[in-house]
């Protein structure tokens, strides 16, 4: 039996029951385009931190010249690969690996980095590891603004400015609000 696949905007996504998937399908699209509008026209070299299955990733990697997703979920890295290939998305590679280890092994020069972890958030030591890398542009997507606000103090701490923030109600009626920021600097 296969996965069922959804179309967002001219991408298809194939949705694995064990990988992580945005559950608001009547906001997908405006999901999508906030983030993409927040990451600007042309990210060259792009690091997506907690990429899950691609939501974020492959639209974001048509506009840049390489798109790196790094994601701890076996199953979400596979399916980012089957959803790259699904939208012939071919400068973006997914690895398998606890975002924390990446960035400390790591030794990448993004322009742009993209986060998006999960409610718990990435913690105020990954938060200073990923300013480290003084990249001009972090759009951090956040399900749990109580996580978010002491990691974006870590952002401003170290020089970058809240240049936007949205809001998207992907739960109306219930305190869960996604949270869509851009750092800049």
């Amino acid at each position: 039996m296969e996965n069922p696949r959804i179309r967002v905007n001219d991408f298809v996504f194939d949705m694995h029951p064990d990988a992580f998937f945005q559950s608001n399908r009547f906001l997908l699209e405006k999901f999508m385009n906030e983030v993409l509008d927040q990451a600007g026209a042309t990210p060259k070299y792009v690091l997506d931190l907690y990429c899950g299955s691609g939501f974020f990733s492959i639209p974001v990697a048509k506009r840049a010249i390489e798109l790196l997703g790094v994601e701890s979920s076996r199953i979400a890295v596979r399916e980012g690969r089957l959803n790259a290939d699904l939208n012939g998305t071919e400068n973006v590679q997914f690895v398998e690996r606890e975002v924390d280890t990446a960035l400390k092994d790591s030794d990448v020069k993004p322009d742009l980095v993209l986060l998006n972890p999960p409610r718990t958030g990435c913690g105020k030591q990954t938060a200073q590891l990923i300013a480290k890398m003084m990249a001009p542009r972090i759009v951090y997507v956040s399900c749990n603004p109580s996580t978010f606000a002491p990691e974006a103090a870590v952002f401003l701490k170290q020089g970058y400015k809240l240049e936007r923030i949205t809001m998207i109600d992907q739960f109306p009626n219930t305190y869960h609000i996604e949270t869509v920021a851009t750092f800049n600097l």
